[in-house]
C-alpha cells in the first residue's frame, strides 16, 4: 500500500527511508523496530544519484553498526513521470522480487502540477499497479511553512490516496 512521508528540505526524509531500506533488506532491527518482512528495495530516485545512495547506506551501516554492504536495495535513475514509466519499473519490480519501492521525491515522479488532483492520482494509480509496499517521500509548500502549516505540496489527493501519511520534522 502506498505511503507517504512530507516535510520540509533537510529534515533527513531521503536518510530515513533509507534507513527504512536497510530494515527491509537485512532485515535488521533498528530502535526496537519490529523487523519487517525481508526482501528487495527498488529506490526510484529522481533527486540525486547512485553515488549519493551508496554514501547514505554505507553511513548508515557504519553508524549503527551493521555489516558493510547491500545488494538488495536497487537503484534506478528517473527522469520520466512515474506513470509514463511504470511497465518498465513493473517489469524490474517482478523480475527483482521487489518488497518494497521508494519514490524520492513525489514532485518530479508526478510529471506535472502536483497541484493538479488528476496528476497525483494518476501517481497513486501507477504506485498501486506494482502491488508491494511503497514509500513516497514529498516536500512542503513554503508558504505553509512559514504559517507554522505543514501538509505535502500540492493536491489533497496526496494524503487522501496515502495509506498513511507522516510529517518528518527537524
Amino acid at each position: 500500500e502506498p505511503n507517504l512521508w512530507y516535510g520540509e528540505g533537510g529534515s533527513l526524509k531521503s536518510y530515513l527511508a533509507t534507513l527504512f531500506s536497510l530494515m527491509v533488506d537485512g532485515p535488521i532491527e533498528v530502535l526496537g523496530l519490529p523487523l519487517a518482512a525481508p526482501g528487495k528495495v527498488l529506490s526510484l530516485d529522481y533527486e540525486t544519484d547512485s553515488y549519493e545512495l551508496r554514501e547514505r547506506v554505507r553511513q548508515l551501516q557504519r553508524g549503527l553498526g551493521f555489516p558493510l554492504g547491500s545488494d538488495g536495495i536497487i537503484y534506478r535513475f528517473c527522469y520520466r513521470a512515474l506513470a509514463s514509466d511504470i511497465e518498465r519499473i513493473q517489469r524490474t519490480v517482478i523480475a527483482e522480487d521487489i518488497k518494497m519501492v521508494v519514490v524520492d521525491s513525489v514532485g518530479p515522479a508526478c510529471g506535472g502540477e502536483p497541484e493538479n488532483a488528476e496528476i497525483v492520482l494518476e501517481y497513486f494509480r501507477a504506485l498501486r499497479s506494482l502491488r508491494v509496499t511503497t514509500l513516497s517521500i514529498d516536500h512542503v509548500a513554503k508558504a505553509l511553512f512559514a504559517q507554522k502549516r505543514t501538509t505535502p505540496f500540492g493536491s489533497v489527493y496526496k494524503i487522501n490516496a496515502a495509506r498513511s501519511v507522516f510529517e518528518i520534522k527537524r
